[in-house]
């Protein structure tokens, strides 16, 4: 929908009547989704597609947010080793609920030193983030993580932190593919 590489303005930023080219492809994919969805017997009202815009652009985040509505969700790339900013991506791409962005921060990651503690750092981040998000819009909604008992997130965080849970992909004995490992043995 808007990726934030310079040369995107050059034909997504144009200016249509009351809108950018981003803002009125932005608004189609919430009403083609919401066509989907309805005419779909076997839908809830799910969105049937979601959006690319990039995190480095709060700005264009912030007005593709509003032309798509709150139920499509958007893919926000760009924070992390690109140099887009957690939090004003989630103020600007965040629904009211304090969801519907995906935000990949795979360099970030992959490329870290213990690879298991940045991406506690990001989801901490996130988290944060989020939270910050609701409390200024005043929206008072369950964390991550508010769902489960005391006992069990201490012990998700004592297996990620001893390492016998980690998260990737997994190749086990049934030849089946598993995106965590669990080595309880």
């Amino acid at each position: 929908c808007k990726t934030s590489n310079p040369g995107s303005n050059d034909i997504l930023a144009l200016n249509l009547q009351q809108q950018t080219v981003f803002e009125k492809i932005a608004g189609l994919a919430n009403e083609w989704s919401s066509s989907a969805a309805s005419d779909s017997p076997t839908s809830s009202t799910t969105p049937r597609l979601g959006l690319v815009v990039g995190a480095t652009d709060p700005s264009s985040l912030s007005k593709a947010r509003k032309a798509a509505g709150s139920k499509l969700w958007i893919l926000a790339p760009g924070v992390g080793a690109q140099g887009g900013d957690l939090d004003a991506a989630c103020r600007a791409g965040l629904n009211d609920e304090g969801t519907g962005m995906l935000i990949p921060v795979s360099r970030g990651i992959s490329r870290a030193t213990d690879p298991a503690a940045e991406a506690t750092k990001l989801k901490e981040g996130i988290n944060a983030a989020r939270k910050a998000v609701l409390d200024e819009r005043g929206e008072k909604r369950d964390q991550p993580g508010d769902s489960i008992a005391p006992y069990q997130k201490e012990f998700l965080e004592f297996s990620l932190k001893e390492g016998v849970l980690k998260f990737g992909s997994f190749v086990l004995k049934s030849g089946r593919t598993s995106p965590y490992f669990f080595n309880a043995g």
